[in-house]
C-alpha cells in the first residue's frame, strides 16, 4: 500500500475508484417524504483514498491551519468552547457597570459551503502555503473531476461530474474548508465564532441604536468577502439576537440587512444547539433538555422494568451513553446562568433516569439514588466539566479559551445581582490551578480525583446507614433483575417487603410486628425480625446472594425452557 501511495503522489494520478462517491440518501425522522430537503445525503468514499488523505494531512497540517476563531475538527477545539466563548462575551457585558452594554448576535447560515467551494480559489492558495509542490499537485487532481451517483432504496442516478466543492465524509475536507475560509476579514468592535460553516458575529455597545449601525457595518464589509469567495448566505435562514437586561428594549428590532434582504429577528436562538434567550436566562434550553430528557428515559424504561429486562450495568451504561450527554451538553457555557428552579428540574429527570437504572420506586430520595448508582449529581457533573475546561484554558498553549482565563471587567457593584460568568470558577481556583505542575491532562486528572474526594467527604454519609455505605459486592451481578431490584428498594428503605412502606404505600396504618410485638421500626429492624435469621444491614451490600436468599428471594434467573419438574 506504501508503493501506491508513493505512486500516486509521485505521478500525481489518483485512480477514478478514489474519486467517485455513492451517495445514499437517508430521511430524517419526522419530514415530509416528498421533500428533498427532508433526506440526509450520506456520501461513501473509497476506504484505501481516505487512508492517503490521514496520511497527507499529517504532513500538510501546520502549513493549512485553520484561523484562530474557528473551532470545528481541532484539537481542544469544540461546540463547548465556541458556545462558552459567546456566553461569555454576553455575560461580561451584562455584568458591566451602568450603562452596561447590549449585544447584537448574528448568525449567519451558509448555503451549502462545502458543495460550492472553488476548486480553482482553493488550490490557488494551497499552492503558495504547500512546500511539497508533489502533494500540491496531487490534491489537484484529487478534487477535479470528481463524480458521484445518488441511490435511494433500490434506484441509483447516472454518475454525476460535480463542478465544485470538497467531498462529503472525506477526511481533508473539513481543513481545506478552514483554509478556504481562513481570511475571513476582521472587522472592528465585532468578534467572529465560526463553527465549520457556521458563522456568528457578536457586536456590543452601551446604545443598542450603535450596537446595530456596527452590526450592519460588519455584514456590509462581509458581503464583499463572500462573493470573492463565491460562498452564500441564506439570509432567511439567518438569526438576529439581541441582549440585554432591560425589558424595554426586548421588542427592538434592528434591521439588518444581508444584500438589500431583512434577516430575521428572533428573541430565542439556536448556537450550536444550545438556545439562548434575550435575557441569558436559559429558560428555552432548560426546557428543551429536559423535554428530551424525558423522552430518553421512556427508552430506558423500555429496557427494563422491575421484574424484567436489562442489567443494571447495561442500564447504566445506557444512561451514560443517551442521558448524560444530553443533560451536559456544552454544560460549561450555561449551566451558571441557571437558576435554581431551573436545576431542580433538570436533575429531575437526570435522577428519573437513574431509577429506570435500578427499578428503584418514584418516592426514591435523590440522595439515595446517588449513592445506589455511584452517580455524581447532574449539578456537580456540569461544575466538574466547567473545571476541567477552565484547566484546559490555563494550563493549554494557544486554548481557544484562554482569553477567559485572564481577569474578568470590573462588575456592576449596584442594581441586580450580576450573572455568575460561564467559567467563574477561574476567579477562585485560578491561581492553584495554574502552579500545580505537570501537563493539561494531569492536572485535569488530580482535579477529578480531588473533586469526587471532596464531594464524597461532605455527601457521601448514606441516610439511612448513618455512614459511608460500603462498595457493592460484583457478586450482585449474577442475581436476576428482580432480587437485585428488590435489594436496592430495601437499601432505600422503599421495598413493599418493608411493612413500614408498604403501610404507606396502602395508605393504611402500620402492623406490628408478628415476631416481636413491637411497632415495626426502622430497615434495621426489618433485617432482625424479617428474616429466619437477624440480618447485619452491611450483608445488602457486602454480600447480597447470602442477603437474597435469607430473604428468600430468587439467586438465579428464570430459565423458560427448564426443566419445570427439577
Amino acid at each position: 500500500m506504501a508503493e501506491l501511495f508513493n505512486a500516486s503522489i509521485d505521478e500525481n494520478k489518483a485512480p477514478d475508484s478514489w474519486k467517485k462517491a455513492n451517495v445514499f440518501m437517508l430521511p430524517k425522522p419526522g419530514k415530509d417524504p416528498s421533500e428533498i430537503k427532508s433526506f440526509r445525503p450520506v456520501s461513501l468514499l473509497s476506504p484505501v483514498a481516505k487512508v492517503l488523505e490521514r496520511i497527507i494531512l499529517e504532513r500538510i497540517r501546520r502549513e493549512i491551519e485553520s484561523p484562530k476563531d474557528q473551532h470545528a475538527f481541532e484539537k481542544n477545539h469544540s461546540t463547548t468552547t465556541a458556545i462558552t466563548e459567546a456566553t461569555s462575551c454576553i455575560v461580561g457585558c451584562l455584568n458591566m457597570e451602568k450603562p452596561a452594554c447590549r449585544t447584537i448576535m448574528t448568525c449567519l447560515d451558509m448555503k451549502a459551503a462545502f458543495d460550492t467551494i472553488s476548486i480553482a480559489k482553493l488550490l490557488c492558495g494551497l499552492e503558495g502555503a504547500i512546500a511539497d509542490k508533489k502533494v500540491c499537485g496531487w490534491l489537484g487532481n484529487y478534487l477535479h473531476k470528481r463524480r458521484i451517483n445518488v441511490q435511494y432504496d433500490d434506484v441509483k442516478s447516472n454518475w454525476l461530474t460535480l463542478r465544485g466543492g470538497v467531498p462529503q465524509g472525506a477526511v481533508l475536507s473539513p481543513n481545506l474548508f478552514h483554509f478556504f475560509i481562513r481570511d475571513v476579514p476582521a472587522i472592528p468592535d465585532t468578534k467572529i465564532i465560526t463553527y465549520a460553516d457556521d458563522m456568528t458575529l457578536l457586536v456590543q455597545d452601551p446604545l443598542l441604536s450603535k450596537a446595530a449601525e456596527k452590526s450592519q457595518d460588519a455584514l456590509d464589509s462581509l458581503q464583499k468577502w463572500f462573493k470573492d469567495k463565491h460562498l452564500d448566505i441564506s439570509a432567511g435562514k439567518s438569526t438576529v439576537t439581541i441582549f440585554t437586561a432591560d425589558t424595554k428594549e426586548f421588542k427592538y428590532d434592528p434591521g439588518l440587512k444581508w444584500e438589500g434582504t431583512v434577516i430575521p429577528m428572533q428573541n430565542r436562538t439556536r448556537l450550536l444547539g444550545v438556545e439562548l434567550d434575550t435575557m441569558l436566562r436559559m429558560t428555552g434550553h432548560v426546557e428543551q433538555v429536559s423535554a428530551r430528557l424525558a423522552k430518553a428515559n421512556n427508552i430506558l424504561r423500555a429496557l427494563a422494568g422491575a421484574k424484567w429486562g436489562s442489567s443494571k450495568e447495561t442500564m447504566l451504561r445506557t444512561f451514560k451513553a443517551i442521558i448524560k450527554p444530553l443533560a451536559t451538553y456544552a454544560g460549561p457555557a450555561w449551566h451558571q446562568l441557571m437558576s435554581e428552579t431551573q436545576k431542580t428540574k433538570l436533575e429531575r429527570q437526570y435522577v428519573g433516569g437513574l431509577k429506570a437504572c435500578c427499578g428503584l420506586t418514584k418516592d426514591t430520595p435523590k440522595q439515595l439514588v446517588y449513592h445506589e448508582t455511584r452517580m455524581l449529581p447532574l449539578s456537580e457533573e456540569l461544575t466538574l466539566g466547567s473545571e476541567q475546561l477552565a484547566i484546559a484554558a490555563i494550563k493549554t498553549p494557544g486554548h481557544p479559551t484562554s482569553d477567559l482565563s485572564r481577569r474578568r471587567p470590573k462588575e456592576r457593584t449596584s442594581g441586580n445581582r450580576p450573572r455568575t460568568p460561564p467559567l467563574g470558577c477561574l476567579e477562585d481556583r485560578g491561581d492553584e490551578w495554574r502552579r500545580m505542575r505537570g501537563d493539561t491532562r494531569a492536572v485535569q486528572k488530580r482535579n477529578h480525583t480531588s473533586f469526587v474526594k471532596s464531594y464524597l467527604s461532605n455527601h457521601g454519609i448514606h441516610p439511612i446507614l448513618g455512614r459511608q455505605p460500603p462498595a457493592l459486592s460484583e457478586e450482585e451481578s449474577t442475581l436476576p433483575r428482580n432480587t437485585r431490584v428488590e435489594l436496592a428498594r430495601l437499601r432505600a428503605e422503599r421495598s413493599l417487603l418493608y411493612e413500614k412502606y408498604k403501610a404507606k404505600v396502602e395508605n393504611r396504618p402500620v402492623v406490628c410486628c408478628i415476631k416481636c410485638n413491637d411497632d415495626v421500626g426502622d430497615l434495621k429492624h426489618f433485617l432482625k425480625c424479617y428474616p429466619v435469621k437477624p440480618l447485619p444491614m452491611s450483608k445488602l451490600w457486602k454480600d447480597p446472594v447470602a442477603a437474597a436468599t435469607a430473604l428468600g428471594l430468587a439467586v438465579t434467573p428464570f430459565d423458560p425452557g427448564g426443566d419445570a419438574d427439577s
